[in-house]
């Protein structure tokens, strides 16, 4: 500088990249957190992606209050009433047979795994003659009737209603289509009677068999 003119006399003039000591804790300081504070913003940083991956947050077009559900009223009837005490096999449920001396008699057999009601009706009026019970593959023998035209008919089912006399839901009603014609005969000065047997099906069965009937007409007196 004095050989260009510049007086240096009054000035200290220091070398700018002279490394100072306090520079040298500083970037020993800068290069030991660097590595901490990086560690650090990458583990935060995943924490808080797996964070959303197990609790997502809805998207705001999708997140709505619950409406209130209407409650639904479900309604219960009580159980029909049933026969407290079953008949006994050929009880009588309703009507009488003749009380003449001699007659004619109806068997009816009971091919059904059901119970049986059988009901004879005179085929000229419709009116009941009697009405009889009939357990599950059992016999009954119905009797006696004095001369006339009879229908038969009959109902099966599990349970009696409460007046024992009738079933609450039968599953088969039916009634044989031919009327039975019951004459008695004189042979030799003695009267010799009928005695026609019919078997209780839970179906149709051929032109002949039972054909099924409206549950009203069964019930019928």
């Amino acid at each position: 500088m004095d050989s260009i003119g510049v007086d240096t006399s009054g000035y200290i003039l220091t070398y700018p990249w002279k490394p100072r000591v306090s520079s040298f804790f500083v970037h020993g300081a800068l290069l030991l957190i660097s590595p901490i504070i990086v560690g650090l913003v990458i583990y935060f940083a995943r924490y808080a992606a797996e964070d959303l991956q197990r609790f997502p947050t809805a998207p705001a077009s999708f997140v709505s209050e619950a409406s209130p559900v209407a409650s639904i009223a479900v309604s219960t009837t009580e159980d029909e009433a049933h026969c407290s005490a079953k008949p006994a096999n050929g009880a009588v449920l309703a009507g009488s047979v003749w009380q003449g001396d001699s007659g004619h008699r109806i068997d009816a057999q009971n091919g059904a795994a059901s119970s049986a009601i059988v009901k004879v009706r005179d085929a000229t009026t419709g009116q009941l003659i009697v009405a009889v019970f009939v357990e599950p593959k059992a016999r009954v023998n119905m009797g006696p009737f004095p001369d006339g035209i009879y229908e038969i008919q009959y109902a099966l089912g599990a349970d009696l209603s409460s007046d024992c006399k009738s079933f609450s839901k039968p599953s088969f009603v039916a009634e044989f289509p031919l009327p039975e014609s019951l004459q008695s005969d004189d042979v030799g000065g003695q009267t010799v009677t009928q005695r026609p047997s019919y078997t209780l099906y839970s179906a149709a069965s051929g032109e002949l068999g039972p054909h099924p009937i409206d549950e009203a007409l069964f019930d019928a007196d």
